[in-house]
């Protein structure tokens, strides 16, 4: 993972969005605009975080991350660049 850029800046992204969808939460105020403009959501995560009617929205965001981070490990290992022991951080004991 530390050699895809594009995952890592997809996953900061979130994270930031994230961390200020917490604010937001608590503050009960959403300013989705201003999350679009900034690039932390794209106009189609915002639309589905709108429709999201629980009060949590990061939680959903954080969702989102860890499936980043799955879909990722599964290409890997789909492609032989990782295997199950990898992923599970199982090392061969001799």
């Amino acid at each position: 993972m530390k050699n895809d850029v594009k995952l890592q800046l997809k996953l900061a992204r979130l994270i930031n969005a994230s961390h200020f969808l917490t604010w937001c939460d608590m503050a009960k105020a959403y300013p989705w605009n201003y999350l679009f403009a900034r690039g932390l959501l794209t106009s189609v995560e915002v639309h589905i975080l709108k429709s999201f009617t629980a009060n949590n929205k990061d939680v959903l965001v954080t969702a989102w991350m860890l499936e980043e981070v799955g879909n990722w490990q599964y290409k890997k290992m789909e492609a032989g660049f990782l295997s199950m022991q990898d992923v599970l951080g199982i090392k061969n004991q001799v």
